[in-house]
């Protein structure tokens, strides 16, 4: 059985450089753009969840 990476005397990496292309690089800040939406979305509507369950209204999730 192999011992996990917190139970090693050393932790071992590996540094990598990348040199994306013009295409790369809109691709990658497209996807990053993208997560970020979705998770200031989902973060604002559990904020909003936690408003109204404060307030005791019956919130039910579907």
């Amino acid at each position: 059985m192999s011992k996990t990476m917190a139970k090693l005397l050393y932790h071992y990496g590996v540094k990598v450089r990348v040199f994306p292309s013009t295409e790369q690089k809109r691709l990658i800040k497209r996807n990053s753009d993208a997560c970020r939406f979705i998770y200031n979305e989902m973060n604002g509507m559990n904020r909003e969840l936690f408003m109204l369950k404060q307030v005791k209204l019956p919130i039910a999730i579907v």
